[in-house]
């Protein structure tokens, strides 16, 4: 069975201060909160993880299923490269999870595939759980092309990596037409995605490894349209941008994953 799981992706939003205030209400609420079998993970800027990983400390005692992660991470380990934060870094400074692929880095920093697999490695190296995300563009769906593409995107991975490996993976679908633009894909568009997701997983690893793998919805996802996605069978949470910051919010979008089977 797998379990529901929720993605905060503040991007670059929240100086240290408003994302401790914005994490430790977040946590007030999830306390709060009766959460059936969800996980909930924060990916602020990596600039607040050491300091945020601290604040989970205070909430230890509630045992809830609330990790950290990173919005991206470095092809090398180490070294002359100003700037980059290496896997090995980020999970010192509290990460357990780390976004790559996500589409805004795709188009604004021109990521290629060879550059995305070398971030999976030392990733993988560090023992971090993998956010990988896929979508099609809107001039690609207009075509008739998503299937295509999602194929392409996803076989990067599945080509690469080993059934033990791909078991730190979490799929998240993000149709780039969707994504901070307001537009949400209907949840049928969404189930069909991610059905056909997890059968190309299923082709390559097995029915056991595809139906375990948590695969998520990412783009203008908030509490008003989360319930009618999530309810879709291959559907498992959401990937969640601006909605991620408004506490009270974002325990809607968590709580409403909780309810779904």
């Amino acid at each position: 069975m797998r379990k529901n799981i929720v993605i905060a992706n503040w991007k670059m939003n929240t100086n240290v201060d408003e994302g401790i205030i914005l994490l430790d209400e977040i946590m007030q609420l999830l306390t709060e909160a009766e959460l059936n079998d969800t996980e909930v993970v924060i990916c602020p800027p990596a600039t607040h993880l050491y300091p945020l990983d601290a604040l989970l400390v205070d909430y230890e005692k509630y045992e809830l299923e609330l990790y950290l992660g990173a919005q991206d991470c470095s092809t090398n380990k180490g070294g002359a490269f100003t700037g980059d934060l290496s896997a090995e870094q980020l999970a010192f400074a509290g990460a357990s999870f780390v976004i790559i692929g996500h589409s805004e880095r795709r188009n604004y920093q021109a990521e290629t595939n060879v550059m995305l697999i070398n971030k999976i490695d030392e990733a993988l190296a560090s023992v971090l759980n993998i956010v990988f995300c896929i979508g099609e563009s809107e001039t690609q769906r207009t075509a008739g092309q998503q299937y295509d593409v999602i194929e392409q995107q996803l076989n990067i991975v599945l080509q690469a990596y080993k059934a033990k490996e791909f078991e730190s993976f979490i799929i998240a679908y993000e149709p780039v037409w969707a994504v901070g633009t307001g537009n949400t894909a209907t949840p049928e568009q969404a189930q069909e995605m991610h059905a056909y997701i997890r059968q190309l997983i299923e082709k390559k690893y097995g029915k056991t490894i595809a139906n375990q793998t948590q695969i998520v919805y990412g783009g203008s996802c908030n509490s008003q349209n989360c319930a009618a996605i999530f309810s879709q069978s291959d559907i498992d949470g959401g990937l969640i941008g601006s909605a991620s910051l408004l506490s009270e919010e974002f325990l809607q979008i968590v709580s409403i994953a909780s309810k779904v089977d």
